[in-house]
Parts: structure tokens; sequence; C-alpha cells
């Protein structure tokens, strides 16, 4: 049996919020012939009791549809009640009525309604009325027993097809508003009169007798607006008049309200709004043409819970914050400059974040990490355990990897989850009374650019952290940092400064540099960079209770001997960057800087992996970085080595006497002396077409080969002459052998020619130095032709 219904729609302005895929409707008409067709995607609706409800305008009309298998019987009236001056008490302010116009039993509505448009199916005896509600009652403007009703300005028109009805009003039929409440029912004459298709879907239960419509949309009838927009319902529409551009102001805003938590507002094309101080909105949709500026000084924009901040035109951030007070949605492209989230809140992928996400208590990111600008922190302020998701990824770059990361807010337990490592480009910070826990499955390490700064605990969960910035991070904090594995990645520098709350559990792997400030007291033993028992050992240094260079007058009281002071590098995983390639040293290089220098008896130490081929420990001996490439043991060392087997990390070569220049001193560990070429004789003499260099040793013991220099003035530049290093002709051997090689010089002049002896380990050492004048030039004729 037929039941004919009466469809009841509210309509309220709101200002509608575009999702991303869903295309924004403009000035949209619809061809009301009774033909299912032409409706947009973000036109359709769900509705109570049909298949589908549609909605949208244009600068003239507005256009509802209804799509049901029952939406074509006859007898259906559709109801829809309209609030041309929507306030943000819906029902509690503004003029109307919240008792619904009806032909049968009483429905209330959500809003205060001026106007009710019903239009009914009949065969034969179709009929409109519109309704206003003035003077305290509801009173007929105009009325038509067809499907057509044009009297003046009061036009609608309807038509009915195949399990489908809609309809088209004029919008100077109420008084042209721009932004409205809306809601719509359909009512059947049937029996006890049935009352169905509800729109907004939640607005009622389908059944006969009084209804409570409890939901309402709300719009902006402007051009750029999505309408089924979720936002659109139980919210406040506003948007942008043109008439000032401060977003805080009554004037910038159609009817007169500035944007608060039950709002839904809108930037209009060509319109542009700069936030003065702290604001709320529900809603906050930027359309294609309109602007908004974060503007300057220190203030919050608060999306509410549910709400949805998208941008189709410009958002300018500058020093504000968004905030988001619980769930909700970012849609466009934006760059933030803070954002704060106390919900779970879905990013489109075009979020970038300048200054600092602050994930609060419930706070988390559905979808879509954003991209994390070069000063930009990912700051966990949870107040309690917080499992890493979605907002820092795996990945070593790009969308979700956060430059710096901060634990803070008392009891903020953060863990990161999951096989995959995740890195922070910048630095990490553990703020006191927080916590930052590694993943508890194989692979969930952590890689660091920058700075490691722990006030409060680490837990490591047997996981590495590897240090691989370009440059130099420093370590610190009040709290003891336990590694599991630490690693110290080739080309970054890890720097403790003058802390000594370091330390690792299973193991150390510098491959890079390790730095450490300590101040070293006459007779005391200071240990640099000693990470713990067998697992790293850097350098120790003791300093004499005297000075070595100061004698002490008689009565007068002895100097202190200290070095104050120093600051101990050591790279390791490679050899120091200026020496020759073909240098055998073990794989470490050490740097000792100190204030005033001094004389200190020192400890190297080195890892069994440092050792290179066929190296015997006990014949290890100690280098100091001259200049150039020249380096040279320093005299009068007394040593004592250590064993060194496979598995020991602690080996080490000790030395006393060891002078240190004030300054920057470099030293190496290693077996052969690179100066082992004795020369005996060395000459270069000019001749026509180039020079003639010569040269005798008295023995090679330790020489591999030589190179010749070039240059034009005795302090250089100098240019290597020779493509290849010339070997010797019988490396190692006691005995002495001559040499002579022919160079051309570019043009006359006056030469300095310089010898360089290259050791069985790679290292260079200048053996002598001489001039020669060559007079001799080129003469350039010119190629005639005829």
């Amino acid at each position: 049996m037929k039941r004919y219904v009466v469809v009841l729609i509210v309509v309220g302005v709101i200002v509608s919020l575009l999702t991303g895929g869903v295309r924004a409707t403009s000035n949209h008409a619809i061809t009301i012939n009774g033909s299912n067709d032409g409706w947009a995607s973000d036109e359709s609706f769900s509705c109570e009791s049909a298949d589908n409800a549609y909605f949208t305008w244009d600068a003239d009309y507005i256009y509802f549809g209804i799509s049901d298998a029952d939406a074509d019987y006859g007898k259906l009236a559709t109801f829809i009640y309209v609030d041309t001056d929507p306030k943000t008490n819906p029902s509690g302010s503004g003029n109307g009525t919240t008792t619904g116009y009806s032909w049968h039993d009483t429905i209330a509505l959500p809003f205060n309604a001026d106007y009710t448009i019903v239009w009914k199916n009949e065969s034969g005896n179709d009929y409109i009325e519109v309704q206003q509600y003035s003077g305290g009652s509801w009173n007929l403007v105009a009325s038509a027993t067809s499907a057509e009703l044009n009297s003046g300005s009061n036009y609608v028109q309807f038509a009915i097809g195949t399990d489908y009805r809609e309809v088209r009003i004029k919008r100077s039929t109420f008084g042209s508003p721009d932004h409205i409440y809306a809601a719509s029912l359909t009512e059947q004459e049937w029996n006890s009169w049935y009352k169905y298709f509800f729109w907004p879907s939640d607005a009622a239960t389908a059944g006969t007798g009084n209804k409570t419509l409890s939901h309402y949309f709300g719009f902006v009838l402007v051009d750029g607006i999505a309408p089924n927009f979720s936002g659109h319902e139980d919210t406040y529409p506003t948007g942008t008049n043109g008439s000032s551009t401060d977003f805080n102001s009554t004037t910038a805003w159609i009817g007169g309200v500035v944007p608060q938590s039950n709002t839904t507002a809108y930037v209009r094309n060509g319109h542009s709004v700069t936030l003065s101080d702290d604001a709320t909105v529900k809603n906050l949709t930027i359309l294609s043409g309109g602007t908004f500026n974060g503007g300057t000084g220190t203030k919050t924009l608060t999306i509410a819970s549910g709400g949805t901040l998208q941008n189709n035109g410009a958002y300018t951030k500058d020093t504000e914050a968004v905030s988001f007070a619980g769930a909700g949605t970012i849609g466009g492209t934006i760059a933030f400059n803070n954002l704060t989230l106390a919900g779970t809140v879905s990013l489109s992928s075009g979020v970038t974040v300048n200054g600092t996400l602050t994930i609060n208590a419930n706070g988390a990111v559905s979808s879509n990490a954003p991209i994390y600008g070069s000063s930009s922190t990912l700051r966990y302020n949870s107040g309690g355990g917080y499992n890493v998701a979605t907002e820092w990824g795996a990945g070593t770059s790009g969308a979700g990897v956060p430059q710096n990361v901060q634990t803070s807010s008392s009891g903020t337990n953060v863990s990161l989850t999951g096989s995959s490592a995740r890195t922070v480009l910048g630095n990490v910070t553990i703020d006191a009374s927080t916590t930052l826990a590694l993943s508890s499955t194989s692979g969930g390490d952590l890689n660091v650019g920058g700075n490691w700064t722990n006030n409060g605990t680490f837990t490591h969960n047997d996981r590495t952290v590897t240090f691989n910035g370009s440059g130099t991070s420093t370590y610190g904090g009040s709290s003891t940092t336990t590694f599991y594995d630490i690693i110290v990645n080739s080309g970054a520098t890890v720097d403790v400064g003058t802390n000594t709350l370091f330390n690792a559990s299973n193991s150390v792997t510098n491959n890079g540099t390790l730095q450490q400030t300590k101040t070293v007291g006459a007779g005391a033993t200071v240990d640099f960079l000693n990470v713990s028992t067998n697992k790293y050992y850097g350098l120790s240094i003791i300093a004499p209770t005297l000075s070595a260079n100061v004698a002490s007058a008689a009565g007068a009281a002895a100097p202190s001997a200290g070095l104050g002071d120093v600051t101990v590098k050591v790279l390791g995983g490679g050899v120091c960057g200026n020496m020759h390639a073909n240098s055998k040293p073990v794989k470490r290089c050490y740097t000792i800087t100190t204030a005033s220098g001094g004389t200190a008896t020192a400890t190297f130490y080195y890892r069994f992996l440092d050792l290179q081929a066929s190296q015997n420990p006990a014949n290890l001996k100690l280098w100091q970085y001259q200049s150039g490439t020249t380096w040279s043991e320093p005299s009068g060392l007394t040593y004592a080595n250590s064993t060194c087997v496979s598995g020991d990390n602690n080996c080490y070569v000790r030395v006393t006497n060891l002078t240190l220049p004030a300054g920057e001193s470099r030293f190496a560990l290693m077996e052969t002396n690179p100066t082992a070429a004795v020369l005996s004789s060395f000459a270069a003499a000019a001749e026509r077409g180039g020079v003639t260099v010569t040269w005798e040793t008295a023995s090679e013991l330790g020489n591999l080969g030589f190179n010749l220099y070039r240059a034009a003035a005795v302090d250089g530049p100098w240019a290597r002459v020779n493509p290849a290093v010339i070997p010797g002709r019988s490396p190692g051997s006691p005995e002495g052998f001559t040499y002579t090689w022919a160079d051309r010089p570019p043009a006359r002049g006056l030469y300095w020619y310089r010898l360089v002896g290259v050791g069985m380990n790679g290292v260079e050492t200048e053996l002598d130095t001489v001039s020669v004048s060559y007079p001799y030039g080129w003469l350039w004729l010119p190629l005639l032709a005829r």
C-alpha cells in the first residue's frame, strides 16, 4: 500500500569546508524535470527512510531532491523550513518560531524558522504553499494548485519522476538571504499521517504522530562551497562580507558575528582576513581566491572538536598557532607555524609544520604525516603513555621525518614501535620526568642527526642509536644515557662536552669522531671518551706535578703542571685526513688541544679491529703531524705497548715525556718510520729542451719511491711533475741508488725543485730543495699561407 509522505527541509547557512577530492559547487543550476540527473557528487546527502537527498543553490534558486522507491507516490507533501536570519543560538534568539507549520500533528524545530515551503503531488490536484511566521503566527504568503507557483517573486516549481521528486525555490521567495538554516521532512496523507524522508537523516525517526527535528543544516549561499560538507550540520554559517580584514571584527562577517565554537566560516573569493587575537571556530574554509593571514604576535586559532580547516585559497602563516581541541580534519595545502592536536586529526598530504607540532593528551595524526620544516619540532606533550604512529614515519627524509623531537610535560612516556628505524634530522630532547623508549622489536632503531639532551629517562630496549649528521652533535643533560649499541657514522662528530654521563651496555662503533673536554689537573689521571670497560676507550692523560718547562726558583712555590682544559677528539674507522693514501697506521686519528701546553704521560687506545693487516702491536710508535703530509716521531718518548688480540677493545700505546704544545696537536699510531730514505745528493741542471734533476740515496730501508715537485717561488705553490710515484729501485734496501728525471719548465725563469720520499706506509717526507735558472724559452712562429 502506498503511503503519502510530507518531507520537511530545514536549511541553515553554514560555511562549507571542502574536503579533498570533492568538487565544489559553482552556481550550479538543476533542471527541474523529474529526472534524477545533473547533481554533482558534493550535492548528495544521506536521508532518513530514503536512498538519497540532494541540495544545492545558484545565484537565484535553491534546489532539493529525494531519490527513493516511494518518492513518486501520490499525496506526498514535502515541508522545507528555513531560518533566514540564523543566530549562533539557533532556537534561543532571532525571529521566527521553533513550532513548525504542519498539516497534521506538531513539528518541533531545532531553530527559529521564518518560512515554510510546502509542495504536494496529487494527480490533478498538485499544490504549493509558502508560509511566513510573523506577528506570532504562520501566515500564508502565496499558494498554487499546480506544480508551479509564480506569484510575483514567490516562485516555486517541482517535478515528479520515477522514484524521484525535486523542487526549486527562488531565493527571493524568502527574502534573498545569504545564509540560512534549513531542514525538511515529507508527510504522507494516509491513515495516520505517516512522516519520513527526514533531512538531515538523523533529524527524527520515521513514523506517525508528533515529531521533533533535532538536527539541521546551515549554509552560506555563495559560490565555491560543497553543500554536503559534514560541517554544515548543526553549525552556525557565516562568511566574510568584505567590510573588514580583521578576523576578530564583527564587521568582517555576514550576520555581524565573529566565528565561534559552533561556526562554520568561509573566507570568500576576493576577501582577506588577518587573525588579530585568539579565536575559535568549528570549521574554517578558505575558498579559492580567499586569503587567511596568521598575523604577528602570539595568538591561537582553535578548531573545535569535530572541526575542519580547509584551504582552497591562500593560507599565510606568521607567528600564530592553530590548535585542534578534538578530532578534526585538515584539507588542502597549508604551511603552519605551530600546530597543536588534542584529538585524532586527519591531515592532507599538503600539510607542512615549520614551528612546533604538539601532540597533547588524546592527540594523534590519523593520516598523512606532515612535512617538517628545517626549524620545526615534533613535541610529545601527552602527560601519559603514547605510541609513536603516523606523525613520525619510518623514512629517512621527506614527509613524516621530524627535524627535532622533544618529550615534554611530566608523565609523558613516548614509545617507538615496529621493526623499522626512525630518523630525527636534528635534535632529541628528553625533558625531566618524561621517557623516550625505543622499539622492543628488532630493527626499530633510531638515527639522530643533531644533539642529544637527556634530562629524563631513556630506554634502549636493545636497539641501536646512530648519530648520522654531517656536523657536530652535542651530548648533554642531567641524566645518564645508557645506549645499547651506539654508532657514530663517518662524517659525524659527537661532542660529549664535559659530560661524563655517557654509557653503552653493549657496543660503541666510532666511524666518525668522538670529542670530549675535561680539566687535566696536576698529577691527575683524566680519561677521555672511555665509555665503559672493554666497550670503547679513547685517551688518558696524566700531567706531572711540576712543570717540565719552568724551573723552580729557590724558596719559590712550585708551579702547577696541570694542563687546564683539554679537548680530545678521536676519529675512528679511518686514518687522519692528511696522511698519504698508502699509509697504514692504526685506523684512528687523535687530536689533543690545550690552552697553554705542557708535558704529560698519554695513553692512546685502539681496538683490535682498528689494526691494519700485518701490524704488530708491540712495534707501534706515536707519530705527530707537522705540516702538509709530514709526520714525525716525537723525540724522547718512553713506550709501553699492550698486547692486542681478536676481540680486544682497549689495546693501547702509552708514552711518557710527551710534549703538548699550546693549541691543536694531531697524532697517529704507526710501525714504520716514514722518513726511511737517506739522501746523499740532489741537483738540477738546465739544458736546451729542459731541466735534468738527479739525486742519489745512501739507503732506502723504509722507502717506497719518490715524488718530485716544481715551483716558481721558494714558498710555492708546488706542482708535482711526475704523474705517478717514481718507484724506488729496491724498496726496503739498506743500499743507495742514483736517479735521473727530465722536466720541461713552461717558460724561461728561476725554478725550485723539491724531492719528497714516499715511505712504505705511504707517508711523504721532504728530503731536499734546490733551485735552477732556466734561460731557454719557446719560440712560436706564425703559419703563413698563400
